[in-house]
């Protein structure tokens, strides 16, 4: 089981990061997969607070103007502001020794937010 990975959207939506990982921290989880669902914050700088093994999902950093990120969509801008924000999560991932970002390939349509 050392390779199995909690996500933190088990908390309800638009609640702060740290709150999940105090939960996982809680309850004695080693790796955690930080997920979509969380309100923004300006930084992440307690990450390092935990000891978790750490992956990074889609969605995250959570930027500051919301978006559907869809990078498969037919139009230009929101097209280019999901493929700019993955680029974004890549150097974060980067930045902090992340070994692993995933994202969704994309929707036909661009669903609603």
């Amino acid at each position: 089981m050392d390779n199995l990975y909690l996500s933190t959207t088990f908390i309800p939506d638009n609640n702060p990061l740290r709150e999940a990982l105090e939960l996982c921290n809680k309850a004695g989880i080693k790796s955690v997969e930080i997920g979509s669902n969380h309100c923004f914050e300006e930084n992440y700088d307690y990450l390092s607070d935990f000891s978790f093994q750490y992956l990074v999902h889609n969605y995250f950093p959570i930027p500051k103007e919301s978006f559907v990120l869809n990078i498969a969509s037919f139009d230009e801008k929101i097209r280019k502001m999901s493929i700019d924000h993955i680029k974004r999560a890549i150097d974060f991932c980067e930045d902090i020794k992340y070994k692993l970002y995933t994202f969704h390939p994309g929707f036909l349509t661009d669903p609603k937010g």
